[in-house]
């Protein structure tokens, strides 16, 4: 919760940068990062990435949104899947499916592995 104890989408107001006609939102201290807000950087040495999780950047190993398919390294959206892996919402059903077969795949290494396979 922010401003009103509100997040942003349910009201709350941006609180933009302190410096005239800038638009961007701020930061701590009441300015945007360009106008001297200091971001986190990555923890790796050399790298000037703005860190996303763990001290780190996506580039070396934070998670980020990833894509929920298995083996995918895409970005995901809203949905939690890339724009390749992404179904439309009319073809529901056929997303479903794939989910499942999936899943099966998945039981049947799990039980092969086991040795349980006949």
């Amino acid at each position: 919760a922010q401003n009103g104890g509100v997040c942003m989408r349910h009201g709350a107001k941006k609180k933009l940068c302190s410096v005239d006609d800038c638009t961007k939102q701020a930061q701590k201290g009441g300015v945007c990062i360009r106008h001297g807000a200091i971001a986190k950087r990555c923890s790796v040495a050399y790298c000037t990435n703005v860190v996303i999780s763990e001290g780190v950047c996506v580039a070396h190993g934070a998670n980020g949104d990833r894509c929920k398919f298995e083996g995918c390294i895409g970005k995901g959206d809203f949905s939690g899947f890339c724009i390749t892996h992404l179904v439309p919402r009319p073809n529901q059903n056929y997303y479903n499916l794939q989910i499942q077969q999936q899943q099966l795949q998945q039981q049947q290494q799990q039980i092969s592995r086991m040795g349980l396979a006949s």
